[in-house]
C-alpha cells in the first residue's frame, strides 16, 4: 500500500546508526512512494530536519554521538522542526527512555527488532496526523487571513489598520521618526455603481488595490478603510514625502482604464494627507492624526475633487474651523 496521499510524496527522515537498518528501511519506505532521507549520526537530525523539512522523522534511541532523546528535544525546541511528529525506534528494555521520548513530543514509538509490518502501520497513522495538522493550521491560517484582510481587494481591512496604527504612532514616538498618513476615496462612486453596476464598482476598487499594493513599500501598512475609502500608513515619512506620494497616486488612479463588461471606466480620487512629527506634536492620540486626514479629505472634496490636500497636525480643540491648510504638489521620490 502506498503512504502517498493526493499525489503528496511523503517526506521521511531515518536516524539510526546501525547501516542494514537504515538500508532497509529506506528500500521499503521508497517502494512504498516515500522520498527518504537517512543518517547514522544523531547530530546531523536537526540539520537535515531544517533544510529538508520531513513529514515524519523515525529516530533510534540509542546512538554513539547524540541519543534520540537529546536530537527530539533539539527538534522541539526549534520553531522549524517542533511540528514533525517522530517515531522512537527502541530496544525492548529501554522503557525509560521510550517514556523520556514520549513526554518530550515523541509521537510514537517502535522496538527493536521490530515487525516491519507494525512500522509501516503506525508510519502511516503518523503520516495521516501529520496529514490532518497540516490541515487544520492551513484552515486556520486562511480564516485568520479572512479575518483581517478585505475580501475584495486583498489588502488588510478596518480592523487591521485599527489595531496597527496605534503600534506605528507609539514607534514613531519611541524613535523621533515622522508618520504620516494618506485616507482617500474614489470620487462620485455611487454614481459608477448606480450607472455601471456593482460588478464594475467591484472592479474599479480592485484595481485600486492593485496599484496600492504595487507601490507600498515593506514598512508601510495599505488598507482598504470601509466602502470606496482607503488609507496609506507612511512610517518615517514627512509631509514633503507623504503629498509627493499623494499627487503621485491621484495622477497613476487617473491614467488607469477599467475594462468591464459593461464599460470602459475612469476615476479620480481625493486625498486627505496629515504627519505627525514627535518633537513637534509630543503626546496626542492617534485620532488626531486620522481625524486630520479626514479633514483634509473633505477639503479636498470641496476644492471641486481630484486633488490633494494636507492638514497640519494639531489637537483637534485647538485646529482653526476650516483654514490652514495647504496644498503641495510634486512628483514622488524616494522616501
Amino acid at each position: 500500500m502506498s503512504l502517498s496521499k493526493d499525489g503528496q510524496t511523503p517526506r521521511i527522515l531515518v536516524v539510526d546508526d546501525e547501516p542494514s537498518i537504515l538500508s532497509m528501511l529506506r528500500l521499503r519506505l521508497e517502494s512504498m512512494g516515500a522520498a527518504v532521507v537517512t543518517t547514522p549520526r544523531g547530530g546531523e537530525a536537526l540539520p537535515l530536519a531544517r533544510t529538508h523539512a520531513p513529514d515524519l522523522v523515525l529516530l533510534d534511541v540509542m546512538m554513539p554521538d547524540v541519543d534520540g532523546v537529546t536530537v527530539i528535544e533539539q527538534l522541539k525546541a526549534d520553531p522549524a522542526t517542533r511540528e514533525i511528529p517522530v517515531i522512537f525506534m527502541t530496544a525492548r528494555d529501554e522503557i525509560d527512555s521510550r517514556i523520556q521520548g514520549l513526554e518530550l513530543g515523541g509521537h510514537d514509538y517502535v522496538t527493536k527488532p521490530f515487525n516491519t509490518a507494525e512500522l509501516l502501520a503506525r508510519v502511516r497513522a503518523a503520516l495521516r496526523v501529520k496529514a490532518l495538522q497540516d490541515e487544520l493550521r492551513e484552515k486556520n491560517r486562511l480564516l485568520e487571513q479572512l479575518a483581517n484582510s478585505d475580501p475584495l481587494t486583498a489588502l488588510p481591512n478596518r480592523r487591521t489598520f485599527d489595531e496597527q496604527v496605534f503600534l506605528e504612532m507609539e514607534r514613531s514616538r519611541r524613535s523621533g521618526q515622522p508618520l504620516s498618513v494618506l485616507l482617500f476615496d474614489i470620487d462620485d462612486f455611487k454614481q459608477i455603481n448606480a450607472r455601471y453596476g456593482h460588478q464594475s464598482g467591484d472592479e474599479v476598487l480592485r484595481r485600486i488595490g492593485r496599484v496600492l499594493a504595487g507601490r507600498r513599500r515593506a514598512v508601510d501598512l495599505v488598507a482598504r478603510y470601509g466602502g470606496e475609502e482607503f488609507v496609506w500608513l507612511l512610517p518615517g515619512a514627512s509631509a514633503e514625502n507623504a503629498m509627493e506620494l499623494a499627487e503621485w497616486l491621484r495622477r497613476t488612479v487617473a491614467e488607469e482604464t477599467v475594462h468591464t463588461s459593461e464599460a470602459t471606466i475612469r476615476v479620480s480620487i481625493s486625498i486627505g494627507v496629515s504627519t505627525y512629527v514627535p518633537a513637534e506634536h509630543g503626546e496626542v492620540p492617534t485620532s488626531a492624526l486620522l481625524e486630520q486626514a479626514d479633514r483634509a479629505l473633505r477639503e479636498a472634496k470641496a476644492q471641486g475633487k481630484a486633488r490633494a490636500v494636507f492638514r497640519p497636525l494639531t489637537l483637534l480643540e485647538e485646529a482653526p474651523p476650516e483654514e490652514g491648510f495647504e496644498e503641495l504638489a510634486g512628483p514622488y521620490g524616494p522616501m
